[in-house]
């Protein structure tokens, strides 16, 4: 049998933000003569897994029929390698780029449930490379920045990813990601023991509106992909759909925070102007009092004016003063609910009512409700059939687009609030 390098329970979950790959090198070798041994190996593999059958072209192999069968080589070598399935979980995804001798680098996908690998295998050759520079992606998507640091490049294999993504994003999602200040390359996490293959800064204002795809996102990208065998996209399309998902999910208090910092604003120049408004009526009060000390000024029309104009300021006075403390009470319950979108916000509070989502989607979505809503984002999004089999309530919910119901809810209750 030849020598296959690849490395088991290193490819569990691929859309995961947390940098969990294949060692970084050339996708492996398959050559189609050894097939047979291949299946040997692979039909052990499925026992130990309790994979009883396969499901490939429309077709279910039982497990003990497996070395009579027409599987590929690249299909063998593929469930020989399959990672350990967690112990929480009834399902499993791999998806490896395969190179197969004469027919060029090829994806394989297979999704396990229950006791049946489901595989979806495509001899068209792949290649993750996108032509068009920074200039024209920026344009085609209408981003406001793509930045860069030196040693992390927007290079084809990056240009490729990115586009890959945007490309499944739904118009009113769209519309929040071309809102972020800029997508950056960046060379390192600043935070490394987190071992983020990404992230998203969220804030009231546009410099902390940002997402960052660190270079640990491309380690192992030669070897595994992201989507169904028959449309694959770059694994780093994973990672900035999740990444999609956190300012997604972020952005009713992103939007409070920036109504709240004008209605401050707007506040702070009402109330300059307000106490102007005081020291004018303490100079008319006093003058007042000055031309009323006398009794041939008090009846005079000089000084009834004059009191005509403080009684005219004072209404304007009293008037905006109760304004000011109804808006005050306002700034007061956007704070208190700025506090109380940050985590894990409207959006992700109405996902976490889905029976069982918590439980997963993938390893790194079991760390809390908003890293599990990233993760079925991002999954949702480059294979929705797979997701539906894994997690058929949850995706009827994005399906029936219950994500963005949740935000055009929670948006309307700010704007009522604001008010």
């Amino acid at each position: 049998m030849p020598t296959i390098r690849v490395v088991r329970n290193l490819v569990v979950y691929l859309a995961i933000s947390m940098g969990l790959r294949a060692h970084a090198g050339p996708p492996p070798s398959v050559d189609p003569s050894h097939t047979h041994g291949w299946l040997r190996s692979a039909q052990a593999r499925l026992h130990e897994l309790g994979i009883t059958s396969v499901t490939y072209e429309r077709r279910l192999i039982d497990n003990e029929d497996l070395l009579e069968s027409d599987l590929p080589a690249a299909v063998a070598a593929t469930l020989a390698n399959l990672p350990d399935r967690p112990d929480w979980a009834d399902h499993l995804r791999s998806r490896r780029l395969v190179d197969v001798d004469t027919l060029g680098i090829l994806p394989v996908a297979v999704d396990v449930q229950g006791q049946t690998a489901l595989v979806e295998y495509t001899e068209k050759p792949v290649s993750f490379i996108s032509n068009a520079p920074v200039s024209k992606i920026k344009r085609k998507w209408g981003l406001n920045a793509l930045a860069e640091e030196e040693g992390a490049p927007w290079d084809p294999h990056a240009l490729a990813s990115l586009d890959a993504a945007l490309g499944l994003l739904t118009p009113t999602e769209l519309d929040i990601i071309t809102d972020l200040s800029s997508i950056v390359r960046s060379m390192v996490d600043p935070d490394p023991e987190d071992g983020a293959a990404g992230k998203y800064f969220g804030g009231g204002t546009d410099s902390l509106n940002h997402v960052e795809i660190y270079n640990s996102a491309f380690k192992g990208a030669e070897q595994v992909f992201v989507g169904p065998a028959s449309a694959p996209m770059p694994s780093v399309t994973g990672t900035i759909l999740h990444e999609f998902g956190h300012a997604f999910a972020a952005r009713p208090a992103r939007y409070l925070e920036a109504r709240h910092m004008l209605a401050v604003e707007e506040f702070e120049e009402r109330r300059l102007v307000q106490a102007a408004r005081s020291h004018r009526l303490d100079r008319l009060r006093g003058q007042l009092n000055h031309m009323g000390s006398g009794t041939s000024f008090s009846s005079s029309s000089s000084y009834r004016k004059k009191r005509e104009l403080y009684q005219r300021e004072m209404e304007v006075y009293d008037n905006e003063h109760d304004a000011l403390s109804r808006r005050s009470d306002v700034l007061h319950r956007q704070v208190e609910l700025i506090e109380a979108l940050g985590t894990p916000g409207p959006i992700v509070h109405t996902y976490a009512r889905i029976p069982g989502v918590l439980e997963g989607p993938t390893e790194y979505g079991r760390t809390d409700a908003g890293e599990s809503f990233a993760e079925a984002f991002a999954w949702w999004h480059e294979d929705p059939e797979g997701y539906r089999r894994a997690y058929p309530e949850a995706a009827a919910w994005f399906e029936r687009g219950g994500h963005i119901a949740a935000l055009k809810q929670a948006l309307a209750a700010i704007d009522m609030l604001s008010r």
